[in-house]
């Protein structure tokens, strides 16, 4: 399986040392920060051009690499003609990382700039703040992990009242200050991000709750780090980058028996939606021929409304689930079938669950998922892996995985 640079996940401890071989390479800290700066400057730039309102940015700045990165985006934002304002946390002190130069830039440049040595009641952030129609969260970088206390806890105050109060869209800088990058955790003080653009790579944090919830939509950037110097990440995002080549490709002289049949076991007359939905999944994802084995109270509403499918109308008890007896015709329709789900919406009744016992207890089933109350009526069945056919995909959420192990939710 081929994964895309960009679908990959790593830690913070990876992505310190990714970029310590690519510094090692040729490729400097000071060249990252400075493509860094232009991806969030130009994610900016997009995102404004849907926006109504037009007043400044304000860029807030840390002392690490993300305060520097907060810098050139301040000041590519200027020269694009946006504009800008810049206010500072605190001020780096390590010479190598080339931070004084860009603020000594955007000086020469006339952006407004303070500081919270200067400002102390943060009267002029509160007032930029309301003037802004955009703010940058160039705080605290991925390594960050200790606790957010006193003077940004503070400030981080005054910015998330205003953006309550005025509804002000932030974009975080490689990740919203407060987030831990490799767990997800949230300080109380998290700063909450409509959009977050990382660098070269995602990290866990990202992608795991709470943390997701303060990432809003995420964008990866290329900051010209060589793939030589990567570490071996075999975990990645399941996106659309990664998933479209993934596809087959289909050929001009072909028709729908080309592309593969699956039967959908599916629904009740409680759950009659769920049979619709998961038969019109299936042909979305390119299945050629869909065929919707339904019970059959079920089977004339849903078929009017999905034209596209054929139909298995089956046995159903008095309340519209699948009779135990229904299994059988399941069975011995499946002949030709190169998939088959089971499991959205069929309520959990004792005639559900022997349907299921007894369908899986027939030879020869095609590859099959499992899904919803399908996982919910196998829990019941004992030694219930031995009955599942050789290529079984299960779906569960939490609850459903607790059911199935016989374990809690930790």
């Amino acid at each position: 399986m081929q994964i895309f640079e960009a679908s990959k996940l790593v830690t913070v401890a990876e992505m310190q040392q990714i970029e310590r071989r690519a510094a090692t390479a040729g490729h400097s800290y000071a060249s990252m920060m400075e493509m860094a700066g232009c991806a969030v400057a130009q994610r900016i730039l997009a995102a404004r051009a849907a926006m109504t309102q037009s007043g400044p940015v304000l860029v807030l700045v840390g002392p690490g690499n993300n305060g520097g990165d907060g810098l050139v985006c301040a000041r590519h934002l200027h020269e694009n003609g946006v504009q800008t304002r810049v206010y500072l946390w605190r001020r780096a002190t390590d010479p190598e990382q080339d931070y004084e130069n860009h603020f000594a830039r955007l000086v020469d440049l006339g952006i407004p700039t303070a500081h919270t040595d200067e400002d102390p009641a943060f009267a002029q952030l509160q007032s930029w703040l309301r003037e802004a129609s955009m703010v940058v969260d160039a705080l605290l970088g991925t390594g960050a992990n200790r606790p957010i206390a006193e003077q940004l806890a503070e400030l981080l105050h005054h910015v998330r009242t205003v953006q309550t109060e005025y509804k002000l869209p932030c974009v975080a800088v490689d990740c919203p200050s407060g987030l831990n990058c490799d767990t997800g955790a949230l300080d109380p003080h998290t700063l909450f991000a409509e959009q977050t653009v990382t660098f070269a790579y995602g990290k866990w944090g990202h992608y795991q709750f709470p943390g997701a919830e303060a990432c809003g939509q995420i964008t990866v950037a290329d900051i010209g780090i060589p793939a030589s110097v990567t570490t071996a990440s075999q975990t990645f995002v399941l996106n659309e980058q990664w998933l479209r080549p993934q596809l087959p490709q289909r050929s001009n002289n072909s028709h729908k028996g080309s592309f593969g049949k699956v039967m959908a076991v599916v629904g009740c007359m409680n759950y009659a939606g769920a049979a619709y939905l998961s038969c019109a999944a299936a042909g979305r994802v390119g299945a050629g021929l869909v065929t919707g084995a339904i019970p059959q109270p079920v089977w004339a509403p849903t078929a009017s409304k999905l034209t596209e499918a054929t139909w298995l109308p089956l046995p159903a008890t008095d309340t519209g689930h699948f009779d135990a007896t229904a299994a059988y015709p399941v069975g011995e329709a499946l002949a030709g079938y190169k998939a088959l789900l089971v499991g959205c919406g069929l309520g959990q009744t004792d005639s559900t669950g022997q349907f299921l016992h007894q369908l899986l207890g027939h030879l020869g089933l095609p590859p099959t998922v499992i899904d919803a109350d399908g996982l919910n009526c196998l829990a019941q069945i004992a030694q219930w892996p031995t009955r599942l056919p050789e290529f079984t995909v299960l779906t569960p959420h939490m609850a459903e995985m607790s059911r199935l192990s016989r374990l809690p939710i930790a």
